[in-house]
């Protein structure tokens, strides 16, 4: 009896999730509601300038996040301390991203932290060495920096994880928020894969690896002031409902698609 009563209730919520988003009369099942959400992402126009820019944030995000990762056994000489700090960076981030979250608008939010992160991966390029010489820094206080340049980044990194997965389902219309925040996933993924590969291949072509994650943070952060600002709005129900998002351009954007 009880399983019967469990099955009923899964029925009634996923029916009445289905009807929400497809019509009775022309679906042809589940699949053809998949179907009609990323044609709705691809033929209007907003939604298509704004999952391109959230692909970009998850795609860069995740791949300089994961990518420090791989290039642990270059930083600093103790890889099991650098591990530990990591895991408490991440801990640390997710606390402050909840924090961020709720207090900064998401355009500031993003633009610092991507900033701050791609400083950085650049600082790396300094010659720390050089100090030790010149009696300026000590051996030890030398070797710490890298680590916790790149703790720091992972923190950073962390933090905007959460304010671009709160943002995300801010900026995108319930009908079809489900396969958008699949899909900019998918571009998420593809950072976390591709980020050791390029690790290995900068090592064999001698370039070094913080290049491309500092330059790639600087281009989100460049990106950010020109993003929709979310905070404090309702979110979006239908495709109409993005009319009443603050900016003009994405007003427009809805009543002409």
């Amino acid at each position: 009896l009880d399983t019967e009563v469990e099955m009923d209730i899964c029925d009634f919520f996923f029916f009445q999730a289905e009807d929400g988003i497809r019509d009775a009369q022309e679906s042809r099942g589940l699949g053809d509601v998949y179907k009609r959400q990323v044609l709705d992402l691809i033929k209007i126009k907003c939604l298509r300038k704004r999952i391109a820019v959230l692909s970009l944030l998850f795609f860069v995000g995740d791949y300089s996040y994961n990518g420090i990762i791989y290039a642990i056994n270059d930083i600093g000489n103790n890889i099991y301390l650098n591990g530990v700090l990591f895991g408490f960076s991440e801990i640390i981030g997710f606390l402050i991203g909840g924090l961020v979250a709720n207090t900064m608008k998401r355009k500031t939010s993003i633009f610092i932290f991507f900033f701050a992160s791609s400083v950085c991966y650049f600082l790396f390029f300094i010659p720390f060495d050089d100090y030790i010489d010149a009696n300026i820094l000590g051996q030890d206080l030398a070797e710490m920096i890298p680590g916790l340049l790149a703790m720091t980044a992972r923190l950073l990194l962390s933090t905007i994880f959460v304010v671009l997965y709160v943002y995300a389902n801010e900026i995108t219309p319930t009908q079809v928020r489900g396969i958008a925040i699949g899909l900019v996933n998918l571009f998420a993924r593809f950072g976390s894969v591709s980020s050791p590969t390029v690790n290995h291949y900068s090592k064999m072509n001698g370039i070094p690896v913080m290049l491309s994650y500092g330059l790639l943070n600087l281009l989100v952060a460049l990106i950010a002031p020109f993003l929709q600002e979310t905070a404090g709005d309702m979110l979006p129900d239908n495709f109409s409902s993005l009319e009443k998002q603050s900016s003009p351009e994405e007003k427009l954007c809805a009543v002409e698609n």
